[in-house]
């Protein structure tokens, strides 16, 4: 039932401004869509810790959110055409959703979404993400600090976490070192909007991701010694349950993927003190 005063909610209105300026599109099990529309109409996340906030206003913050930290992606969307793409689920925000839906379903580790929206900020839309704060560090981050011990052990965790991804039917297009996130002894992906279920293609799409793991380590000057390429190519092809008899194979596309990769130095830096985006 609507009223002009606002939508009626248990135990009183919602004020009618708060209805307009907030469309919930994704609720997380067991989150109250009126608390997300009275948090969100205001731009909450903008009292909490700017990490990230680019030239076109894509940002992201860590912010305290109904009792909870939580991380906060926003994306403007300026015309019309931007808000159908965000309703057919075809922006980068929506196909995050949906990857990281995918790969907890599978038994694997992404912050849990707990609210996807449209939100009007001083007039203007804007697509807000708010998930679980993933906590621990990036891979990357400690793969620069770590020394030879450190990162054998980082390089066999990497390449286990890209190869459970495959033995369970996933595949990551974007699941670079800083997009993996380390907690104890739990690996997790954050940034998942390129995660979608295996194709026919499973060699090449485990080589894709093995390749990807050293790309940007290689960019910001900590590009991995062949000892560690090996530990994580062998940790990558028994977790991925990969036939002995077809590993040359995944191994020959690693190499030509490597050879033919450009320029690895990232146009931001992910190790900078800015840089820290879960």
């Amino acid at each position: 039932m609507v009223e002009r005063a606002g939508r009626v909610r248990a135990g009183g209105f919602l004020p009618s401004c708060v209805a307009r300026d907030v469309r919930i599109w994704q609720l997380g099990e067991g989150e109250s869509r009126d608390d997300w529309e009275r948090v969100l109409s205001g731009a909450g996340w903008r009292e909490g810790d700017q990490l990230k906030l680019d030239e076109r206003g894509r940002g992201v913050w860590r912010a305290v959110m109904l009792g909870s930290v939580v991380a906060v992606k926003v994306r403007p969307l300026p015309g019309v055409m931007d808000r159908l793409r965000f309703r057919v689920g075809a922006t980068d925000l929506g196909r995050a959703c949906l990857g990281s839906a995918l790969l907890n379903a599978r038994g694997m580790w992404s912050p849990r979404v707990r609210v996807l929206a449209l939100v009007r900020v001083n007039g203007k839309w804007q697509e807000v993400l708010v998930t679980e704060w993933a906590g621990g560090r990036t891979l990357l981050e400690l793969w620069v600090e770590g020394g030879r011990a450190e990162r054998m052990g980082l390089a066999a965790k990497a390449g286990a976490s890209v190869g459970r991804l495959l033995a369970v039917g996933v595949f990551n297009r974007d699941c670079k070192p800083s997009n993996l996130i380390v907690n104890d002894d739990r690996v997790g992906f954050v940034d998942v909007g390129g995660v979608r279920s295996s194709g026919g293609d499973r060699a090449g799409e485990l080589a894709r991701m093995i390749a990807a793991l050293g790309f940007e380590p290689t960019g910001v000057g900590a590009r991995p010694t062949f000892d560690e390429v090996v530990i994580g190519v062998r940790s990558a092809l028994g977790a991925a349950g990969v036939a002995r008899e077809r590993r040359k194979g995944v191994l020959k596309t690693v190499r030509e993927l490597a050879e033919s990769h450009g320029d690895p130095t990232p146009k931001d830096n992910p190790v900078a003190p800015a840089g820290e985006m879960r």
